[in-house]
């Protein structure tokens, strides 16, 4: 009998996963966020943010955590791997540091209610020497300074010299 069945094979089609490196920065000068989200075809997206008031580094990690998961989010994203070095932000997220400042926990708050609305976020602590995209993005937004406009800033990869 067992012989005379069709062979069914199942075939499980998992959705294709962003990538999120983010950093955040804080100088006296404000505070700077950095993003780099990468689609499931591998085309990265690099992003700088003027954090244009007094912050922790704290608040910055978490500024660039949420405009970074925010943005993913309108780029159409619904499964994210997370990376960052900011080992607070990512346990308090995870539940194992607890929130002890207040401005934090509304940040925490905010945070946790983006996650929710993702089908899937996975979240990566790494060391800060190797989310230098992310830190080179955050420390730049951190030392500009606006007279009027926002600057509209490209970086061109040059292999030869002039």
């Amino acid at each position: 009998v067992l012989g005379e069945l069709p062979e069914v094979v199942a075939t499980v089609v998992e959705e294709a996963s962003w990538t999120l490196y983010f950093d955040g920065s804080s100088t006296t000068n404000g505070g700077g966020a950095g993003v780099v989200i990468i689609n499931p075809e591998r085309q990265a997206t690099a992003l700088s943010f003027k954090l244009d008031f007094p912050c922790t580094n704290n608040v910055a990690e978490y500024e660039a955590f949420i405009m970074g998961l925010s943005t993913a989010r309108e780029m159409g994203a619904e499964r994210v791997k997370v990376i960052g070095d900011s080992n607070l932000v990512l346990s308090q997220l995870q539940g194992s540091f607890a929130v002890k400042e207040a401005t934090l926990a509304l940040y925490r708050t905010a945070a946790e209610r983006l996650i929710n609305s993702f089908k899937q976020v996975v979240m990566e602590h790494i060391p800060g020497v190797t989310n230098r995209y992310a830190d080179a993005l955050a420390t730049l937004g951190s030392k500009l300074s606006y007279v009027q406009e926002q600057p509209n800033i490209t970086v061109v990869r040059r292999e030869t010299p002039v």
